[in-house]
């Protein structure tokens, strides 16, 4: 288990009344890239006793960035209690982490949040950090004070995109080159939905 996940499920847990914890999830492909959620609830169209859950996938750490990308995502759930994947492109340097308090927030506020998919993490030099993609398509690191699931879901799509403080002095990427660095080998920072 990455030092990231062991950081994040700790942090995490205080907020969760579910068990926040590592899982082993097959991928298996079949949906559309970076549509985690709406590929969850195609798998439960599609096939009797499987439900979705929601959680995060955790990269390796970026030695060049001092950072890891914790990535807001949806997966299914069969009923022997089997998760799978059908987002394709996610990689196995990726860590699993089921968090059903993501899941059961969104439904329960779901006329009150702007998404169902909470907002990822960055954490650097051992702080979080929320990340949204922008109104533009870029992406907005936004400070967050804890790790409670209403922080989670507040979005922040009009800061502004691509501070440099949170990106390294990066100039601002439209989505469509974010994409590209998303589904790209060498990248470990895919976007869940």
């Amino acid at each position: 288990m990455y030092k990231a996940t062991r950081d994040f499920i700790k942090a995490r847990q205080q907020y969760s009344k579910y068990v926040v914890e590592q899982v082993s999830v097959k991928q298996i492909d079949g949906g559309k890239p970076n549509d985690c959620f709406n590929n969850a609830c195609d798998a439960i169209d599609r096939t009797k006793g499987i439900k979705h859950t929601s959680g995060w996938i955790i990269g390796k750490f970026n030695k060049f960035t001092n950072s890891t990308e914790i990535i807001q995502h949806f997966w299914n759930v069969d009923k022997d209690g089997n998760h799978f994947d059908t987002t394709p492109l996610i990689g196995s340097e990726f860590e699993y982490v089921i968090d059903c308090e993501i899941n059961a927030y969104g439904q329960q506020n779901y006329d009150n949040v702007d998404s169902c998919v909470a907002s990822s993490l960055l954490l650097k030099n051992g702080k979080f950090v929320a990340v949204d993609v922008g109104q533009n398509g870029g992406l907005v690191y936004r400070n967050i004070e804890s790790l409670s699931t209403n922080k989670l879901f507040e979005k922040d799509t009009k800061g502004s995109e691509n501070d440099e403080a949170f990106a390294n002095g990066r100039s601002a990427i439209s989505i469509g080159e974010y994409m590209n660095i998303v589904m790209s080998q060498d990248s470990t920072f895919k976007i869940a939905a």
